[in-house]
């Protein structure tokens, strides 16, 4: 990695970075091809490929929702632009995503794999698209459970 520009190694594997920008822009452009009609739920919301991934559906005109983990994260999230905020660590995903889209959800941004997922595909409708860009539930996890 070239850092003769004189910006620290962070910035290069933050928002700014190529490998980012493109991993969003490629799911949200090209995978989930999102338009002014599409509910979008984006999982891992509060991140830095989360984030970028619930504007960039934004620009494009849709409702998104976005999950992620603790007030000030949601609230953050609102500041951001997103229409909704689910704080998976005190709500019921199922559940608020069945008062907030009755009629259910079009796209699906999954950073992080899990229930959370199994809560929002639950909540999917007929020929609704997925772009699976991460497994955050499950980099800890020390089973390789299957079923």
């Amino acid at each position: 990695l070239d850092t003769s520009n004189g910006l620290p190694l962070s910035t290069h594997i933050s928002v700014f970075s190529a490998h980012i920008g493109l991993t969003v822009w490629h799911g949200v452009k090209k995978a989930l091809k999102v338009t002014s009609e599409d509910v979008v739920v984006v999982s891992g919301a509060s991140g830095t490929v989360g984030s970028l991934a619930g504007q960039l559906c934004k620009l494009e005109g849709a409702k998104v929702i976005g999950i992620a983990g603790g007030p000030a994260k949601c609230e953050r999230l609102l500041a951001l632009g997103f229409d909704h905020a689910i704080d998976y660590k005190s709500e019921s995903v199922d559940e608020e995503l069945r008062k907030i889209v009755p009629d259910g959800i079009t796209r699906y941004f999954d950073n992080v794999g899990g229930k959370t997922t199994d809560d929002i595909l639950m909540n999917f409708k007929t020929h609704g698209r997925l772009f699976l860009c991460g497994v955050l539930s499950e980099y800890n996890e020390e089973s390789d459970e299957r079923g």
